[in-house]
């Protein structure tokens, strides 16, 4: 699922990292993004509570924002990548949390 461009603290983020030029993409982008309660939360909603899963057969399929069904890039379905970010995930949990956390 994406929840499409949403207003979250992440535009804070870009300025803490990046300075000036941080600030100039957060302004430039600042029309676009939706409330992340109004609009961000539809396509986790669809996909969770909407009998269109079950009947139109999409489970396992790539949700967008205003509950579009669409395909996944290739990349999605490159299963090196997706063991290469698994492994990334499981070390870095691992890093900030410690063994004990799994």
């Amino acid at each position: 699922m994406h929840p499409g461009g949403i207003s979250t603290d992440q535009q804070k983020q870009a300025v803490d990292a990046y300075g000036v030029l941080g600030n100039i993409g957060v302004v430039t982008v600042r029309p676009f993004p939706k409330d992340p309660v109004d609009e961000g939360c539809r396509p986790m909603l669809f996909a969770t509570t909407s009998n269109a899963v079950g009947i139109e057969q999409i489970d396992g399929g790539y949700i967008v924002p205003d509950c579009k069904v669409t395909e996944p890039s290739s990349k999605c379905n490159d299963e090196h990548l997706q063991e290469s970010l698994w492994a990334f995930t499981e070390k870095t949990l691992r890093d900030k949390l410690g063994s004990s956390a799994f």
